[in-house]
C-alpha cells in the first residue's frame, strides 16, 4: 500500500454499532500492545523529567485528553503515588460509554476525575490550564480537520508541558500490527489494528500540522518507525488559581 495518504476509513473501534465486549477486546490489545512499545513508560519519564524540572512540586495537575478506558491516567496516578507527588488527573473523553468504562475499571481511585468531554468543550477555552496535558493512541482517531485544532488545545491548556504519543504511519508499523492481531486473533482486531497504522500520521504529516497549528518549542522523535512523540516544556511557576477544575489542584 502507499504510505502517502491517510485512511480516512473508521475504525470499529469508534463505530457506536460495536459491541461493549468487542471495545473492551480493543482496549486491551491496544492498552497491552502501547505498555509493550513503551508508550506509557515514555510518558511517565516526560511527566518526572519535567517534575523535576520544575523543582519537583509536591501537587501536580494533569489533563488526559482522549482517556479511553482511563489506563494511562490510572498508571500516572500510581506513578505519583510511589514518588509522593499528589498528582489531580481530569480524564476527559468525548464517547460517554467509554467514559462509563473508566469509571467501572478506575473510578474508585481517589485522584482521578473522569468526564465526558470533547477537546473542542467551551469549558476549557477560558485562559485556565492544568500544569501537564497528556494524550496517548488517541491522535489516529481524528479527522484530518480536527488534528489542528487538537494540537492548538492542547498547548493552550498545557502550563508547563505536554506530551502527545500516538502511532506512526509506515511499513514497519504496519508489518507489526498486522503480526501483533493475527497473533491476538479477535476479528475487531484483526480489523482496526492495522487499519489504526494507516489512520495515523508520518513523521512529516506531524510536523506540518505542529507547524500550522503555530505551535513552537516542540520537539517530534520516532520510535523504532513505529510510534511518535510529541513534547513540549516549559518552566513555568504553577499556580493552584489557574486550575479549571475545583480541587484540582490540592493547595
Amino acid at each position: 500500500m502507499s504510505f502517502l495518504k491517510r485512511s480516512q476509513k473508521l475504525e470499529w473501534h469508534d463505530s457506536p454499532e460495536t459491541s461493549d465486549e468487542d471495545l473492551e477486546t480493543s482496549f486491551e490489545f491496544f492498552y497491552r500492545t502501547s505498555r509493550r512499545m513503551g508508550i506509557h513508560a515514555n510518558i511517565l519519564n516526560f511527566l518526572g523529567s519535567s517534575i523535576r524540572n520544575l523543582g519537583s512540586p509536591r501537587s501536580v495537575s494533569v489533563l488526559d485528553l482522549c482517556c479511553g478506558r482511563g489506563d494511562l491516567a490510572s498508571s500516572i496516578l500510581n506513578w505519583g503515588k510511589a514518588r509522593n507527588i499528589d498528582i489531580q488527573v481530569l480524564a476527559v473523553d468525548r464517547f460517554g460509554r467509554l467514559i462509563q468504562m473508566a469509571k467501572e475499571r478506575h473510578g474508585h481511585k481517589k485522584g482521578i476525575t473522569f468526564d465526558i468531554r470533547d477537546f473542542s468543550d467551551s469549558s476549557f477555552h477560558h485562559a485556565q490550564q492544568f500544569d501537564f496535558v497528556v494524550s496517548s493512541m488517541g491522535l489516529h482517531h481524528l479527522s484530518d480537520t480536527q488534528i489542528v485544532p487538537f494540537i492548538r488545545t492542547v498547548n493552550l491548556l498545557a502550563k508547563a508541558g505536554f506530551i502527545i504519543c500516538d502511532l506512526v504511519r509506515s511499513a514497519r508499523a504496519l508489518m507489526v500490527m498486522s503480526v501483533l492481531s493475527k497473533m491476538w486473533g479477535e476479528e475487531i482486531i484483526r480489523h482496526d489494528a492495522p487499519l489504526s497504522i494507516k489512520r495515523s500520521l508520518t513523521v512529516s504529516d506531524l510536523e506540518r500540522y505542529v507547524k500550522e497549528a503555530g505551535v513552537d518549542a516542540t520537539r517530534v522523535q520516532n520510535y523504532f518507525g513505529i510510534y511518535f512523540r510529541l513534547t513540549a516544556e516549559r518552566r513555568l511557576a504553577m499556580d493552584p488559581k489557574l486550575s479549571p477544575v475545583p480541587g484540582l489542584l490540592s493547595t
